[in-house]
């Protein structure tokens, strides 16, 4: 197999410069290194990474991430090989600019092929989609990267036909694979942050089948910061903040055995999360709207005794999700706006561009029965809050 990318000037290891923030006020010095989810990543001079939402830089820092990652901003939010403009894998047609090919080994381990087929495993291989293998100086373009056209083409978004309905990772986490669908978000009975809506997931990803262990916890941090022990581990971490889920999260991904098959970790955005716990249901919580079958599906009080329990005990959703309502709160990927759902997009929302508070979801152990355990139900908190009610769960990208 040969993965076919353009070669750019670009392509040379990227050096340090100045970012600004879209105030003009806000300065640092660091590294392009990926643009995914909207996010981009930046490194630091101390070796640190910064992860900052496109919209918040400046107009100069997106055209010269234009320039890097090689693909229009705002079509599609794959990863980006950094230096190269990827044209094939296997055929399949992604990006493609007829100048300057060259041919790279599939088994090149380097992470610019890896993001190279990163990127192509989440598109389908049609007939049409081919390019020719021969002379792709003939073929003709889609459109030409870096510059936005007036109707940009839409990337088919699929489900994967050959993703494993559930899967293990190198540390035994088990995961759920979520499908792409549309849902009805929010709740016309709800608060009045809940305004019902409309929305589209137009990609398959895995969720956690349980919240992050202890256990889990500890073998990529090193340390157990719950309140709540015992129970082999079992137990949800919790009384961590939200940069402690992102810190758990880039750990996981950079693992050995996760960076051999391209894994991807993160927190599931607010909609997904949601979507995820609704199951495919239209009722108040994520599998009827019986206040008595929620003690069959969620740990409260007097219940839960007023402490967390070992994950997985009581039953899952339809999609094979455990603990959604009940044992621990967890932290979502955005920025909390109470009047967000009154101009969010209906196609994968990722929440505002900026905040004071994150967004969590679920009701934890330390609650009475009541309506507030309803699937739409939101809260928030600032990125540091830590308590023994808060844990988190990950989401995972579907890839090779």
């Amino acid at each position: 197999m040969l993965v076919r990318l353009e070669a750019v000037r670009q392509a040379k290891a990227p050096k340090f410069r100045e970012w600004t923030d879209d105030t003009g006020k806000h300065k640092t010095k660091a590294k392009f290194v990926t643009l995914a989810m909207g996010i981009v990543t930046l490194e630091l001079e101390s070796g640190k990474t910064l992860s900052v939402p496109v919209e918040r830089l400046s107009k100069a820092d997106q055209d010269f991430i234009k320039l890097r990652s090689g693909r229009v901003l705002g079509t599609e939010d794959f990863d980006v090989a950094v230096g190269a403009r990827l044209i094939s894998v296997d055929g399949a047609k992604i990006l493609w600019t007829g100048k300057c090919n060259q041919l790279v080994s599939a088994t090149d381990t380097s992470p610019l092929v890896t993001a190279a087929k990163n990127i192509a495993s989440a598109f389908p291989k049609r007939e049409e989609d081919l390019l020719p293998p021969d002379n792709p100086e003939t073929a003709k373009p889609a459109w030409v990267p870096g510059r936005i056209p007036a109707n940009p083409p839409r990337i088919p978004t699929a489900t994967r036909a050959d993703a494993p309905a559930t899967l293990t990772n190198s540390i035994g986490m088990k995961f759920v694979l979520i499908p792409a669908g549309e849902f009805l978000m929010g709740a016309a009975d709800g608060d009045y942050n809940e305004q019902p809506h409309r929305v589209r997931i137009t990609r398959p990803f895995y969720l956690g089948m349980y919240e992050v262990t202890q256990a889990e916890y500890v073998l990529v941090m090193g340390t157990n910061p719950s309140h709540f022990k015992g129970d082999g581990e079992r137990l949800p971490v919790e009384s961590v903040s939200w940069e402690d889920a992102q810190d758990f999260c880039r750990k996981l991904s950079r693992l050995p055995d996760e960076q051999r098959v391209s894994a991807v970790y993160r927190l599931p955005t607010e909609a997904e999360w949601e979507y995820a716990c609704r199951a495919g249901t239209t009722s108040r919580y994520g599998f009827d709207d019986s206040r008595e079958s929620l003690a069959v599906y969620a740990w409260f009080n007097p219940k839960a005794a007023s402490r967390t329990h070992p994950v997985g005990q009581l039953k899952p959703n339809a999609w094979g999700l455990h603990d959604m309502h009940g044992n621990v709160r967890e932290w979502c990927a955005d920025w909390y706006d109470p009047k967000y759902y009154d101009s969010s997009p209906q196609d994968d929302p990722a929440g505002p561009a900026r905040g004071s508070e994150r967004v969590m979801r679920d009701v934890p152990w330390d609650a009475g029965e009541g309506p507030h355990f309803r699937a739409s139900y939101r809260n928030m908190g600032v990125p540091g809050l830590r308590n023994n009610c808060l844990g988190f769960r990950v989401a995972r990208s579907v890839s090779n």
